[in-house]
């Protein structure tokens, strides 16, 4: 993971916007997770990813899909299906910039 941009929103005081570019290699799994400081905004950039929101049925998306989470959504599955090619994505989260500046990227999510 790496932090693409972090600016403070002149027209929301108090809140920055965080751009993260993130990588899954073959096959890596992201623990069950949530965004509790804010909702996010996820595009697939490419490969594929297996998204699974609240308990829902997991879906994959593949390149030039996205999706919305809102603040406390539930990532029961978040991994790359495949064994053999990487899986590129790019997510903002918009969250408060008191605690963006304290905790840095463990603001952006909280494993289970």
């Amino acid at each position: 993971m790496r932090i693409a941009y972090a600016y403070d929103l002149e027209d929301a005081p108090g809140k920055t916007i965080v751009g993260v570019d993130a990588t899954y290699l073959p096959s890596e799994i992201t623990p069950p997770h949530t965004h509790k400081n804010g909702p996010i905004m996820v595009y697939v950039l490419s490969g594929q990813v297996r998204v699974g929101l609240n308990g829902e049925e997991p879906k994959i998306e593949c390149a030039g899909d996205s999706h919305y989470e809102p603040a406390d959504t539930h990532n029961t599955i978040s991994e790359n299906p495949s064994r053999t090619e990487s899986c590129r994505f790019f997510f903002t989260e918009v969250l408060d910039t008191a605690i963006w500046k304290a905790q840095g990227m463990e603001a952006l999510f909280k494993l289970d």
